[in-house]
This record gives structure tokens, sequence and C-alpha cells, in this order.
């Protein structure tokens, strides 16, 4: 038995799927952000200066 197993095993299917849906919030929330970031540096004319492509 491997150790995400045991883990899994250890909280119901609702746990998990609700630890799934705050998982997705959390990327969702960071994508958002990345891309505003990217937005205002492009919208400035840095991003040119700041990442490589």
């Amino acid at each position: 038995m491997t150790y995400y197993t045991k883990a899994h095993n250890l909280l119901s299917a609702q746990a998990w799927q609700v630890i799934r849906s705050y998982y997705y919030g959390c990327i969702s929330f960071l994508d958002e952000m990345i891309g505003r970031v990217l937005d205002y540096l492009e919208k400035t004319r840095i991003l040119e200066n700041t990442l490589r492509r």
C-alpha cells in the first residue's frame, strides 16, 4: 500500500471533493492574478524587459 493510498483512505470521498474544489479554486485565482500581472506589464511596455520569451 502506498503513502497516497493510506492518506486517501483517511478521508471520505466527500471530503476529498471539497479539498479538490478548494485546490482548483486556488489555482484559478493564481491564474487570474498572473494574467493581471502579465497584462499590466504588457500595457506599460515593460514586459519585454522583464521576461525572456
